[in-house]
């Protein structure tokens, strides 16, 4: 497994090192992204309705 991960350094660093290169932009590590804490999925309306009832019902 230490093998598995040195070879994803590896490349991650190789990348990084191709973008500078051709000055495209490293994107930001996940990491270090601000999240807003909201997903988003789209559902059925039958499933929503069920869920919306079930949640009122839960307080």
């Amino acid at each position: 497994m230490a093998e598995a991960f040195e070879g994803i350094v590896h490349l991650v660093v190789d990348v990084v090192a191709d973008l500078r290169e051709s000055q495209e932009p490293v994107p930001d590590p996940l990491a270090d992204r601000k999240f807003s804490g909201h997903f988003a999925l789209r559902i059925s309306p039958a499933l929503h309705r069920r869920l919306a009832t079930e949640a009122a019902e839960h307080g």
